[in-house]
């Protein structure tokens, strides 16, 4: 129970829910559906919201019951497309890309055992500068840099999954075409298992 997944309901959350070999602890907002996936798949499902400070404290102490954290990955994002977004739509973007992570770090960051390694969802800046997604690159960027600020503070191992474009219902809420060139999640997840056989890095690139 030392593997940590927070958002294990989303594309890749679910990738990396159905191909990492250890049970782990499952967490999203939709508990229906989390505890679906933790009974097709196995783990522990703990619904949280990643910004509800006291869900992400009862979290922590599922979580310190258990041994604390191995591995703890962040693979909640939104998106939204538009160069005039509503002050509601783009707190929401900011939220689960960047607050979301910062909030989990801080309620759970006590948690994590010496050897802990960190990953969170990037996005790579070159796909992403692009007109009407301003909102989602800079809390993605943003992202990225509060990982180096965390790391520093809790002394453990962060890394950036930089991956290129992921055949998510992602594109769904853009209404948008899934783009030829896109990745299935599974790719995503697997990169991150095979990253972790290897000494941890500020950045994982993957296709």
């Amino acid at each position: 129970m030392n593997t940590v997944i927070v958002g294990a309901t989303g594309g890749i959350g679910q990738a990396l829910v159905r191909l990492m070999p250890q049970p782990h602890i499952l967490v999203a907002r939709d508990s229906r559906r989390l505890f679906a996936l933790a009974k097709e798949q196995g783990g522990y499902a703990v619904p949280a919201g990643v910004t509800n400070q006291l869900e992400l404290m009862a979290l922590a102490s599922e979580i310190q019951a258990r041994g604390g954290i191995k591995t703890l990955i962040y693979a909640v994002g939104d998106v939204a497309f538009g160069t005039d977004l509503a002050p509601d739509v783009t707190d929401r973007i900011w939220d689960a890309n960047l607050r979301g992570f910062q909030y989990v770090c801080q309620y759970l960051g006590h948690l994590l055992l010496p050897e802990a390694r960190v990953y969170a969802i990037g996005a790579r800046p070159e796909l992403v500068a692009a007109k009407g997604f301003e909102a989602y690159a800079s809390a993605k960027a943003a992202l990225s840099q509060y990982a180096i600020q965390a790391q520093l503070e809790l002394r453990r191992s962060f890394t950036i999954v930089m991956p290129p474009a992921v055949a998510t219902p992602f594109w769904a809420r853009l209404e948008k075409p899934i783009p030829k060139s896109a990745i299935v999640p599974e790719v995503v997840a697997m990169g991150i298992l095979e990253d972790l056989l290897r000494p941890a890095k500020a950045e994982l690139r993957i296709g």
